[in-house]
């Protein structure tokens, strides 16, 4: 027992002192026996139904308290006729878009991270009797955390997310990221057909990671019979009709980071954002199309020295200073201790930035 912040402290430098040393390989390895499909998620019968979300009588939706899952679910209920099931974690959070009024949404509640989304098996196969399509856009987006602390959310819940479609063989649309495009040791320029599960070693970043693990389910379970579609989005920016943004995101926290510094990295780096709207949009139009899998980047990803030149145009004075300079003043303003470190934008993102593995040539 701890009766103070001392012995406290003193416990948890002993269990950290005493935790195993996962090393590189062992890490990875426990990355690859999480991409394979367990044999009995299979859909029960090969379907010709339509993936289509337009036509669906009921969607079963992941994520809508999320930032492109609300512009999703207000895409859906503007352009299409099904009743939207949002699983959601905590139903007085979720209300987040203009069309929250809406009879055509409800709320179940349930969690990503828990085996048969925390509903019991009962009502998971209430649910899976019921829904038309999944659309699983749920996912913890964090430039930190490693892979095993992203794994219970964005490996496992997808895996129960399947296991739901398998059921029925309801159409899966997955939402991955184009974050697995970009490994060390991958190619110069890919396309739709790049599998990135060889190549995961070369993929640094603990999300990155946890979407290729994903994304290798989601293809066997295709491969199986299921029918699904794999949508891999850029960055995404604000709403290009309200100017509605994320104020959590990456981009947001380096805008806001370099204003603060006075101060911006030169380099040529490539800002490969598409606004909110657009992507939903797009999700939506693509949805029947003969995938599986969609690239929604920007067909003219924009400099990030335009995107500097832009903060001087509206009055913010930043300078361009190299790359490692920049890394200096953002390690001395958001060190512990460091006046005003605490509300830096940049301190959650201060590993990110300072501790990458992967070289600074590309945000993605």
């Amino acid at each position: 027992e701890c009766v103070d912040a001392r012995s406290l402290a003193s416990l948890i430098s002993s269990l950290r002192a005493s935790k195993p040393v996962i090393d590189r390989d062992e890490a990875f390895d426990a990355m690859l026996a999480d991409a394979v499909l367990p044999p009995d998620v299979r859909p029960l019968l090969r379907t010709s139904s339509s993936t289509g979300l337009r036509t669906a009588r009921t969607i079963l939706l992941t994520g809508a308290t999320g930032f492109l899952g609300g512009a999703l679910l207000d895409e859906l209920l503007q352009h299409s006729n099904a009743e939207i099931v949002c699983l959601v974690r905590n139903p007085n959070l979720w209300l987040r878009t203009r069309w929250a009024n809406s009879d055509r949404d409800r709320t179940i509640r349930g969690d990503l991270c828990h085996p048969r989304l925390g509903l019991g098996e009962q009502r998971f196969h209430e649910l899976a009797q019921t829904v038309d399509a999944v659309v699983h856009c749920g996912a913890a987006v964090n430039w930190v955390y490693g892979y095993s602390g992203l794994r219970q959310t964005n490996v496992i819940g997808t895996l129960e997310l399947l296991r739901l479609a398998c059921r029925r063989s309801i159409p899966f649309h997955f939402v991955s990221s184009l974050s697995v495009c970009y490994p060390a040791d991958g190619p110069a320029t890919v396309d739709e057909s790049f599998d990135a599960l060889p190549h995961l070693r070369g993929v640094h970043l603990g999300y990155a990671q946890s979407k290729v693990v994903a994304e290798a389910l989601v293809k066997e379970a295709a491969a199986r019979g299921l029918p699904v579609r794999i949508y891999r989005p850029a960055l995404i920016s604000g709403d290009s009709d309200t100017g509605a943004f994320n104020d959590t995101d990456l981009i947001t926290a380096l805008v806001r980071g370099c204003v603060q510094m006075g101060t911006a990295p030169d380099l040529d780096w490539k800002l490969d954002c598409q606004p909110v709207n657009v992507v939903a949009h797009s999700i939506l139009q693509l949805s029947a199309t003969v995938g599986p899998i969609f690239h929604l980047g920007h067909p003219r990803p924009r400099g990030w020295r335009e995107c500097v030149l832009w903060m001087r145009i509206y009055g913010y004075r930043v300078r361009l200073i190299s790359y490692h300079a920049w890394l200096r003043q953002l390690d001395a303003e958001t060190s512990p201790g460091a006046a005003g470190s605490t509300d830096h934008p940049l301190r959650p993102l201060r590993t990110f930035f300072l501790n990458r593995h992967a070289d600074a040539h590309a945000i993605a």
